[in-house]
């Protein structure tokens, strides 16, 4: 079973395994679970209740899922798969919890309304990566799920130098996602970088990114995509060997609106150079590389303020 989420999917790579004693009671036409355990990797999950009208055309399941607090020592397929593309590497740890229910009549007509119920969280979790400078701990993660919806009741992590929280929901999160998200970050590039690191040409990225967005939009139609809020960069310095003069100092304070990038101020050294720009850019999206697609960006530059000479 995979639980789809705006950043990967949950349930990577844990094995799972099924002890249980059934008992049919025929003249109820009842199948009850006197004893059942499902074992999500180091997470172990009581299985009680009953499925009644077995053999019949609706049959009715009446089920309860509890486990944990369980303590894991490994938090692969428990975190996001897109968080940590190579969790194999991290070493891990954090407790968790499951609760489940699932209720209704089932079977193969489309109005069979069987309804469920799940809620999952995570919680003092800490990873730690060989090219990391620090361990990522106080991961929390939150997440309850039911037909149609999956609700990110908060997802936080923090380092020594960066934070994160994300919050919201996904509607159709398998057919056609559709996200409604809130994000408080306030990151060390630096770090950053180091957890999803790129190929040697790739230039050297450090300083401070922050914003308080909300995010709306579907998977399926990037144009939908719509973020809004106050993003700020700070002290950002960009090296690398594809260009002339290291970029210093980069500083700027705007607001996401939708698609359109309203800057208030961005300053930036680059050699002898000082640039200074107020402005606006449109579908800012489109200045991320050729292969995260869309149009160009466009832009309306309100002043510039060029200091010093050019090279």
């Amino acid at each position: 079973m995979r639980l789809h989420l705006p950043q990967g999917t949950l349930g990577e790579g844990i094995p799972l395994t099924w002890t249980k004693d059934l008992r049919w009671e025929g003249a109820a036409g009842r199948l009850r679970v006197a004893t059942s355990e499902l074992v999500l990797g180091e997470l172990r999950v009581a299985v009680t209740g009953a499925v009644t009208g077995l053999g019949g055309d609706r049959p009715l399941a009446d089920l309860e899922l509890a486990g944990g607090p369980a303590e894991l020592a490994s938090l692969q397929g428990y975190l996001p798969s897109g968080l940590a593309p190579e969790l194999d590497r991290w070493t891990s740890s954090g407790t968790a919890t499951l609760g489940a229910f699932i209720r209704g009549p089932f079977g193969a007509e489309p109005d069979s309304a069987l309804d469920w119920g799940l809620r999952f969280s995570l919680t003092n979790g800490t990873i730690e990566h060989p090219d990391l400078p620090t361990a990522v701990r106080d991961i929390a993660l939150v997440v309850a799920a039911r037909p149609g919806l999956v609700h990110l009741e908060r997802l936080e992590a923090r380092t020594a130098g960066s934070r994160l929280a994300v919050s919201g929901e996904v509607s159709d999160p398998v057919a056609d996602p559709a996200y409604r998200l809130e994000v408080d970050a306030d990151v060390d590039l630096a770090e950053a970088t180091a957890l999803r690191p790129a190929g040697p040409e790739a230039p050297t990225v450090a300083g401070r990114a922050g914003g308080r967005v909300s995010v709306r939009g579907r998977a399926q139609d990037p144009a939908s995509l719509a973020i809004v809020g106050p993003v700020t960069l700070t002290g950002v310095t960009v090296s690398g060997p594809g260009m002339t003069a290291p970029i210093r100092d980069l500083t700027a304070r705007g607001r996401l609106d939708g698609r359109v990038l309203r800057l208030d101020e961005l300053s930036l050294l680059q050699g002898r150079s000082d640039y200074r720009v107020q402005g606006t850019v449109t579908d800012p999206l489109a200045l991320l590389p050729p292969e995260a697609g869309g149009p160009p960006a466009a832009s309306d530059v309100a002043t510039i303020d060029l200091t010093a000479s050019c090279r």
